[in-house]
């Protein structure tokens, strides 16, 4: 039987101690099960999980489907896990990207068997929106087993492996298969591959599904770039990769936002007076380790800082209970936190509101163009942090929508047909004709 996963051969162990890792802790992740605990000392619960040892015995990380069917019941019983077949993935997936896209099946079309057809020719983007918004879209998959809505390299419900790529229905799947058909270079390639990545997150508890999950995403991004460049992605970008998945797919006590087995978050634990004259000073400190559980990291890449979850929820409830009454914050079940607009951000939605403008006169009679310097040059005047998208609007109306407003009120008796804006230096012109 084909093995789906295989941790101790190439292209998979050379980065094996980059996937072991555990950002929160900077240590490796524990196994936080005891399905291997019959192996010995490394394999318990709490053990962190050894490169070494994990070598030795490199046949227990596969896939759920490859397990026993008692190791399968006893996994479901004690930690809730379950398969969820491919096709529930896509539909689920399907349902996201219909709200970005704005139609429906835009990457396949599901049928009643539950199959799927994938969409020939290249995927069609939305008026007024950019492949590269999407490719730097966020997604998180909660709870996250083996990743299956994350990449489909195989059915988790089945095992069988979902080829060719076209007909994969991940989330990275989908965001490739866009990097893809819009990008020419190998450079340009990487660039937004990466990004593909950067933007796609995933907590697991249990140590071995994270390590999956982390190896089915870093075979799925070799998987592609073989595809499109007929070779297996250079050592250094392979590190790279491994190092942002780790960080990316990450060992969480998704209810308590903590790494698993850590005890309730306590700022400060007060030792005991045995503890303090205890001859046995390893324990004493393992103790206090223990004593304080650790708050899950991950990172925001376009920021460029890591993320302590128990801060950014703190923050925002203080955010929230400065305008929402009581009643209403105890009805809140999940916060979304949004990161500030990015430069690239104002250039597509610059290219929003030129375009909003445009169709506006074209009511009127009037044709709009402009030269690619002037998204810049607006991107360059308005990009605030602080004030976000508000202060292009801003700048727009002041520096186009004015202007052209009392172009049309002079030309009242000699009425124009065109407008097309240039920029000089710092300064926006209009020919009018």
């Amino acid at each position: 039987m084909e093995r789906l996963i295989d941790v101790a051969s190439y292209p998979v162990l050379p980065v094996l101690d980059k996937l072991l890792q555990n950002k929160s802790t900077k240590k490796n992740i524990i196994w936080a099960t005891d399905t291997y605990a019959s192996f010995g000392n490394g394999f318990q619960d709490t053990d962190q999980i050894d490169r070494t040892l994990l070598l030795q015995h490199a046949d227990v990380i596969r896939p759920r489907i490859r397990k026993s069917m008692e190791d399968q019941a006893q996994r479901t019983r004690k930690k809730a896990e379950v398969f969820t077949p491919a096709w529930v993935c896509n539909e689920m997936n399907n349902v996201c990207d219909e709200d970005w896209f704005h139609r429906k099946n835009v990457f396949n079309t599901p049928q009643e068997d539950h199959s799927w057809v994938p969409t020939e020719g290249k995927i069609e983007l939305p008026k007024r929106k950019r492949w590269q918004c999407y490719v730097d879209s966020r997604r998180l998959e909660i709870t996250c087993g083996e990743a299956p809505y994350l990449c489909s390299r195989y059915d988790a419900s089945t095992g069988e492996r979902i080829e060719p790529l076209n007909r994969r229905i991940g989330i990275v799947d989908r965001k490739l298969r866009v990097v893809n058909e819009n990008t020419q270079t190998r450079e340009e390639w990487v660039k937004w591959a990466v990004r593909a990545l950067d933007a796609s997150y995933g907590y697991e508890y249990q140590g071995d599904n994270v390590l999956i999950a982390r190896v089915n995403l870093y075979l799925t991004f070799i998987d592609y770039y073989k595809e499109r460049w007929g070779e297996i992605p250079p050592g250094k970008l392979l590190r790279k990769i491994a190092n942002r998945i780790a960080w990316n797919i990450w060992q969480m006590d998704g209810l308590k936002d903590i790494v698993p087995t850590g005890k309730p978050y306590e700022e400060f634990h007060q030792m005991t007076f045995g503890e303090l004259f205890s001859s046995d000073w390893e324990e004493a400190e393992r103790k206090m380790e223990e004593a304080v559980a650790i708050p899950a990291v991950t990172y925001n890449w376009r920021s460029k800082l890591s993320v302590l979850f128990r801060k950014v929820k703190e923050k925002t409830m203080k955010a929230l209970q400065g305008f929402l009454r009581p009643e209403f914050l105890n009805r809140v079940d999940e916060i979304i936190t949004f990161n500030h607009l990015t430069e690239e951000n104002f250039l597509g939605i610059a290219d929003i509101m030129l375009k909003e403008l445009q169709d506006s006169l074209s009511t009127r009679g009037l044709s709009l163009f402009w030269d690619d310097d002037l998204r810049r040059l607006l991107v360059k005047k308005a990009y605030s942090v602080t004030y976000g998208a508000r202060n292009l609007r801003r700048t727009i109306q002041k520096e186009l929508e004015d202007p052209i407003s009392e172009a049309i009120i002079d030309s009242f008796e000699h009425p124009i047909s065109a407008i097309r804006i240039r920029v000089e230096g710092e300064t926006v012109k209009l020919d009018i004709t």
